[in-house]
Order: C-alpha cells, then sequence, then structure tokens
C-alpha cells in the first residue's frame, strides 16, 4: 500500500501540514501578545502607582503651604492687635 495513491492523498497531507504551520503560528503570536499585554499591564501600573505617590506629595504640600498660610495670618492678626495695643496705651500716657 503506497501513501500517495492519488492526487487527494497528497492534498490532504498538505492541508494537514498547512494546519499544523498555521496553529503552531496562531499560538506562537498569542504567547507574544500575551507578554506585550502583560508588559503594559505592568507599566501603567507602575505609572498609576507614580501618579498616585506625585498626588499624596502635592496634597501634603498644599496642606503645610495652607496651615502655614494660615498661621501666618493669625500672626498677623496678633501683631496688629498688638500695635493697637501699644499705640492706645501710648495715646493714655
Amino acid at each position: 500500500m503506497e501513501i500517495l495513491q492519488s492526487s487527494a492523498d497528497f492534498l490532504n497531507i498538505a492541508l494537514a501540514i498547512c494546519a499544523i504551520a498555521v496553529s503552531f503560528f496562531l499560538c506562537w503570536a498569542l504567547f507574544y501578545f500575551l507578554a506585550v499585554f502583560r508588559k503594559i499591564y505592568r507599566l501603567t501600573k507602575s505609572a498609576n502607582e507614580a501618579v498616585g505617590e506625585a498626588k499624596k506629595l502635592i496634597t501634603e504640600f498644599k496642606e503645610k503651604f495652607s496651615s502655614a498660610a494660615y498661621l501666618a495670618g493669625v500672626v498677623g492678626k496678633g501683631m496688629e492687635k498688638a500695635w493697637e495695643m501699644k499705640t492706645k496705651r501710648k495715646k493714655k500716657k
């Protein structure tokens, strides 16, 4: 018995080899696409963490700056009141 008795047998073997080759290259492409998506996920995750740290730093800076500005305003008002009290005492004398 010969393996290739007709041209249909040759066609079936060629189609089988092509199907195996296509499935191999599809698996290979899928593997590389998943690897790329994994790298993209890691990159976006680290970028989100960096943005979160930057937001936290900006928030802390705002809080410190606003509390310092508030304290400067309170100290300024206190100095103003002290100056008014000093001028009132001078006028009484």
